[in-house]
């Protein structure tokens, strides 16, 4: 310690020299008679890097004591006070900066809107950071590296926390600035932020499981380097709020890149998967948080970025493995052709989940059975799998089985087991006549109550939709199809192209089916992109399913519990109403979108009234009735 009272000495003869008053004087000799207390307790000798230390976690916090460590520290240094820190009028920060430098602080400033009190605390904080750098030997923003941030934010001292937030902030600003001219990687402007919050991610806090996945795919992922994730995220955090995403998501998407972008330039790694899958293990949130959910799925939809150039709000995102993912590849591959094949007949992606869960299923059979190939397939063993393969109802055993026979009949075209085996396979339900069910006359009431009283968007939207299943017969898949430019206003119709037949067809448009989509457009649908007429109303503002139809039925009639009668009763009770009030067949066919009028003497039973004249007389039969019988 000889070393620091010499220095300390000299510090206080420079301070009487130069004209210090007593309060400066004795802030000095306090500042070092406190550190040096502190080294001696830690048996440590002096460094600005240790002395900046213990200023930022003591509570010795009296102005001038950091410009006194930076003098003692000259002292050591060069055995003399420096002009930047000269006493009573230091150099500033900024005047100390190489024209480079400076240039740079300027350019930035000159990009931002600052008031002119603002710029100038943005021009300290920053010619700070970079004075220091400067002493480092930096001369240009590309030598700039984690490690020499990581020693300047150790050292950096601020009087509050306050202050250490917005230096912080502006060192992080100037940083991405220059990145954003090319001078230097991205990641370095988010070290400063994410290490105040505490939420830098290392190599050293995963476990070696971890560690191996990224290692085992780091040189594949120098194909998509971090400055190219970095480019990428400004023009995907635009299409993320165009998609109607609120503040919270967004705020949450922005950390999600910005921490992931920060792991991958910190130890030299591009975008992969499964790297931003290990960081997400890693995310320092709990794992059941709607923040780490939010988290995931943020990846997943960049991913789909990377690949489609835009976001698509209504993807869904498997997390856990199917039971197919663990088939023997024997079947597996197979199958996998097979699911090909219907995704370019064009089926539905629930038909094609359909064809997966059955073929699946009859695949584990065989696997549980000890088969080991397609070809010792026979009927035999076909008719103890229908035996062993339980469902609740027979109807859904024949959904399943359908299924199954159409992959048996790909089995036997590909030759890989005997022509004519998906004929052991049987049905198992054969087709019935079903009463057709239609809302009651107390329902109807009820729904004209609720579109009375509507008075929130959501219940504009369930009114809207009821009322054109009920009033214009169209099909849960279809309203929730119908885009804002279907509508014509002027004619009064509807022009939409039938999802189920791929017809096109122009219905007139009622009163009451007018005036719910007008007010749902005018008073309850959330301003969105998004060109369907019926959207969310939480974010993102994506086009409804189906299922939102029937959701709307049941909030409008809760006590509705009928088998069979999803959304597809306001259809049927739209053709029924058009029979029962003398609407010809071919009218009724052509506002259901039918080809023909075959399907509508199901809905000719419930026309009590009409029925009432189709009898005919005994005498007409030909019937003579004789005693308890009738006879011929």
């Amino acid at each position: 310690m000889r070393l620091y009272y010499t220095n300390g000495e000299k510090l206080l003869a420079y301070l009487t020299d130069h004209g210090a008053g007593k309060t400066a004087y004795r802030t000095a000799l306090t500042c070092m008679t406190e550190l040096r207390n502190h080294l001696l307790a830690n048996e440590t000798e002096f460094s600005l890097a240790a002395a900046l230390a213990w200023f930022n976690n003591s509570s010795f916090k009296k102005k001038g004591v950091e410009i006194t460590l930076h003098r003692l520290a000259d002292l050591y240094e060069y055995g003399s006070i420096q002009p930047i820190h000269a006493f009573p009028h230091a150099i500033s920060h900024y005047q100390a900066l190489t024209d480079f430098w400076r240039s740079q602080v300027d350019k930035y400033l000159e990009s931002t809107s600052y008031t002119e009190n603002s710029a100038a605390q943005a021009r300290r904080c920053i010619a700070r950071f970079l004075f220091r750098m400067q002493e480092q030997g930096i001369q240009r923003p590309d030598q700039l590296s984690f490690p020499l941030l990581e020693q300047y934010c150790d050292g950096d001292a601020h009087i509050s926390s306050r202050e250490t937030a917005t230096y912080t902030y502006e060192i992080g600003n100037i940083i991405r600035y220059m990145a954003d001219q090319g001078l230097c990687q991205h990641a370095l402007g988010w070290y400063p932020y994410f290490r105040m919050q505490g939420k830098v991610l290392r190599l050293s806090d995963l476990s070696d499981e971890q560690v191996e996945r990224i290692e085992s795919v780091k040189a594949e992922s120098w194909n998509f380097p971090a400055e190219e994730f970095a480019a990428l995220i400004p023009d995907f955090m635009d299409r993320f709020q165009q998609a109607g995403y609120s503040k919270t998501p967004c705020k949450v998407a922005r950390y999600t890149l910005r921490n992931l972008l920060l792991f991958m330039g910190m130890h030299n790694l591009g975008y992969h998967p499964i790297i931003a899958s290990v960081w997400l293990e890693n995310n320092m949130v709990s794992k059941d948080s709607p923040e780490w959910k939010q988290s995931r799925r943020v990846l997943h939809l960049f991913e789909a970025y990377t690949v489609a150039g835009d976001i698509d709000p209504q993807l869904f995102f498997r997390e856990k493995a199917l039971l197919s993912d663990n088939l023997p590849e024997w079947c597996k591959s197979v199958q996998e052709a097979f699911l090909t094949q219907k995704v370019r007949e064009r089926w539905e992606p629930s038909t094609i989940s359909m064809y997966r869960s059955s073929v699946t299923r009859f695949c584990w059979f065989l696997c549980i059975h000890g088969i080991k190939s397609f070809s010792e397939i026979d009927a035999d063993v076909i008719s103890a799998f229908n035996r062993e393969d339980i469902h609740l109802t027979a109807e859904g055993k024949n959904a399943y089985n359908v299924r199954i026979r159409k992959f048996l009949q790909y089995l036997e075209r590909r030759g890989l087991v005997t022509a004519g085996l998906h004929q052991s396979l049987f049905c198992t339900a054969a087709p019935s006549e079903k009463i057709v069910v239609t809302l009651k006359e107390a329902e109807k009431e009820e729904i004209q109550q609720f579109r009375a009283n509507c008075d929130t968007s959501k219940k504009l939207r369930e009114n809207a939709i009821v009322q054109l299943g009920l009033k214009m017969g169209l099909r849960a898949s279809d309203i929730v199809s119908i885009k804002l430019q279907d509508i014509d206003w002027e004619s009064q119709t509807i022009q939409i192209v039938q999802k189920k037949t791929a017809h096109e067809v122009r219905l007139p448009m009622p009163t009451a089916v007018g005036n719910a989509i007008y007010l749902y457009i005018t008073k309850g649908r959330p301003t969105t992109v998004a060109q369907t007429l019926f959207v969310r109303h939480r974010t993102p503002f994506c086009p409804l399913n189906r299922h939102a139809c029937i959701r709307a039925l049941k909030t409008i009639l809760p006590e509705r519990n009928v088998p069979r009668s999803g959304f597809h009763v306001t259809r049927k009770t739209f053709a029924t109403d058009k029979l029962r009030n003398g609407s010809g067949k071919q009218t009724i066919s052509e506002l259901l979108g039918h080809r023909d009028t075959s399907t509508l003497a199901r809905y000719i039973k419930l026309d009590s009234e009409r029925m009432k004249a189709c009898p005919l007389t005994l005498e007409e039969t030909n019937l003579c009735l004789g005693g308890n019988r009738y006879e011929v």
